[in-house]
């Protein structure tokens, strides 16, 4: 496996995509990368702590009576939500750090992931080269919906590189 420390720059650049949780991942890697991250493309990924709280269906699916009968796929996704609110609270001061290029992509009728995200991106990420796309009348699932954006974007990036 390839760690991102003895990639040569120059010949790949490393461009991070993440949706939802993984677009928060993509940011901690450009907050604990920024030497090797070329940028990111983040699509309904929540980083605003006080917008991503536990909700009641996640206290309650946390109960064992409760998760003994949840598809595993729910209860993964709920044990990853547990910690989120610490870990962004924990990342949030280290977000101005992010210089890279940033791409964000946002559905304005997101359930899951508060569009207000998006505002909160912006205001974070000063010294980023910074893009908000928002999608109006989206939810959650651009990256399915409207595959050819996200593709766009991460084509955009590419031709920037070379």
């Amino acid at each position: 496996m390839i760690k991102l420390r003895e990639l040569n720059r120059s010949a790949l650049p490393v461009i991070v995509v993440g949706h939802s949780l993984g677009g928060t991942i993509a940011y901690r890697m450009a907050v604990d990368f920024p030497d090797e991250i070329a940028g990111i493309v983040v699509v309904s990924a929540p980083l605003d702590p006080e917008l991503s709280y536990r909700r009641w269906y996640n206290v309650l699916a946390s109960f064992s009576l409760i998760n003994w009968a949840l598809p595993d796929a729910l209860n993964k996704a709920n044990r990853e939500m547990n910690p989120l609110q610490g870990d962004l609270v924990a990342m949030a001061p280290r977000l101005p750090e992010i210089r890279t290029r940033v791409t964000v992509i946002q559905g304005t009728e997101d359930k899951l992931v508060k569009f207000e995200n998006l505002d909160f991106a912006e205001r974070s990420l000063q010294q980023a080269r910074f893009k908000s796309i928002p999608v109006a009348g989206r939810g959650h699932f651009i990256l399915w919906e409207q595959p050819q954006l996200v593709a766009a974007e991460i084509l955009a990036f590419l031709n920037e590189s070379q």
